[in-house]
């Protein structure tokens, strides 16, 4: 699920690029963890030279939060005259079955991420201008992703797509999957706790920050026009990250842009030592009870 970081600071890397190409556009550095194409990517090698190129990233290390047991990071590269698209994104490596592989790359792609298409975004005028990603969690067969999209229309932009995949069989954990079913009512009541106690601590940042209501800045009445009909959480389709520290789920307030300052924090966090009793002895977390 998507999430608009409102207190995310947009990081448009812009920089005057000038690209020479008398040959092929794409150049590829052929080591593991490099960018090499798959049979089903999509980049034209037709497209002028002043709007697209694909290159390698020589830099990254085994080292670097992108990296890790199952995910390796690829780099793309679009320069424009003023500015640079960069999309940096995950790749699969040292999963048994190739079926899992491509279950979990069909999630992961940058189409399924950006709902656009490569071809849309390697425009100029397409608001994607930059993605990244950082592996939250890998291992006890789970793998947990966070995708990262800055755009640029009106307004400069940001969201967040969470995923957490089982790998031995590519399909995205569910909160049953980790925790006891007799406890998922519990747990969902204590989360809802949590949020609410974020809206609260919006509230008083509001009266304290803008005791008079100035215009153009937050207001306890601009929150609560902006919040949904209900702030809780839906177990049957909610919004985690798994971490080595314990899981932080996610809520959509829905804020309109202009006042997105103003959102309550989104994250209900919950670290493994507060999960004990709710986490599932034998489900794919039972290894952090």
């Amino acid at each position: 699920m998507e999430q608009p970081h409102s207190t995310h600071k947009i990081s448009l890397k812009m920089s005057a690029a000038l690209l020479l190409i008398t040959g092929a556009v794409f150049l590829f550095i052929g080591t593991r963890d490099t960018y090499s194409l798959r049979e089903d990517d999509v980049f034209s090698t037709t497209t002028p030279a002043d709007t697209v190129v694909a290159t390698s990233s020589a830099t990254t290390t085994l080292a670097d939060a992108r990296t890790s047991t199952h995910v390796y990071p690829k780099t793309i590269e679009y320069p424009f005259e003023t500015f640079t698209k960069k999309l940096t994104f995950p790749q699969l490596r040292n999963i048994p079955l190739k079926s899992v592989e491509t279950a979990i790359l069909e999630e992961i792609d940058i189409p399924a991420v950006t709902h656009s298409e490569i071809n849309d975004i390697q425009s100029e005028e397409h608001g994607i201008v930059e993605m990244d990603y950082s592996v939250n969690y890998d291992k006890n067969n789970i793998l947990s992703l966070s995708i990262g999209v800055d755009t640029m229309g009106a307004y400069p932009d940001y969201f967040t797509s969470n995923f957490n995949f089982d790998v031995r069989t590519g399909k995205q954990i569910k909160l049953e999957d980790i925790i006891a079913p007799r406890k998922i009512d519990a747990l969902i009541s204590l989360l809802n706790t949590k949020l609410a106690a974020n809206v609260e601590d919006a509230y008083k940042f509001a009266r304290v920050n803008n005791p008079d209501n100035r215009e153009g800045e937050c207001t306890v009445d601009t929150i609560k026009e902006q919040l949904p009909d209900s702030v809780k959480f839906d177990k049957n389709a909610i919004d985690m990250s798994i971490t080595s520290e314990g899981i932080a789920f996610y809520f959509e307030y829905g804020f309109a842009h202009v006042v997105r300052a103003c959102q309550p924090e989104q994250v209900a966090r919950m670290t493994y030592k507060e999960l004990k009793e709710y986490l599932k002895a034998d489900g794919l977390l039972g290894a952090e009870l």
